[in-house]
């Protein structure tokens, strides 16, 4: 067998390598050393407070965490592009009915008093005084004058 034959470069790049060895090791028993004094710490402070302020305080955090839940609910909701009203607002265009179908007729009633009203303010009394004219022809004039006082 042949000797094998160990180069100084060879032996500097070993001696390297333990020096790197050793000093990521250090590394790891100073992080070891300060996670335990913490758990140590901790523990301490485990065992001295009281449980009702254990307590206390985990309620404390519970009510910031759901706080900032609730903020965050509202911020959504007051960023949502769609307005949410009382007002049928699925259909956008005007409700139609033909006549033909009686029993369409109150359904297309409270359609058409959800558009007008959720676009004009006071609609819904001028649709009330329209109402009470039923016997009597609406005339344009007729309108002017009167909703004016509505």
């Amino acid at each position: 067998m042949a000797a094998a034959t160990i180069t100084q470069e060879m032996w500097e790049a070993v001696q390297r390598q333990i020096a790197s060895h050793n000093e990521h090791l250090g590394v790891v028993n100073q992080q070891l050393s300060n996670t335990h004094i913490h758990v140590e710490a901790l523990m301490a402070e485990v065992t001295k407070t009281d449980p009702l302020e254990i307590a206390v305080s985990m309620l404390e955090d519970l009510r910031k965490e759901t706080k900032a839940k609730i903020d965050l609910a509202v911020e959504i909701m007051t960023q949502s592009e769609r307005h949410r009203t009382l007002i049928d607002d699925k259909h956008k265009s005007r409700p139609t009915f033909d006549g033909m179908d009686p029993k369409k007729v109150i359904l297309w009633c409270f359609k058409f008093k959800n558009l007008v009203c959720g676009k004009y303010p006071n609609a819904e009394d001028v649709l009330d005084w329209a109402k009470i004219q039923h016997d009597n022809k609406i005339t344009t004039i007729k309108a002017n004058s009167e909703i004016r006082e509505i």
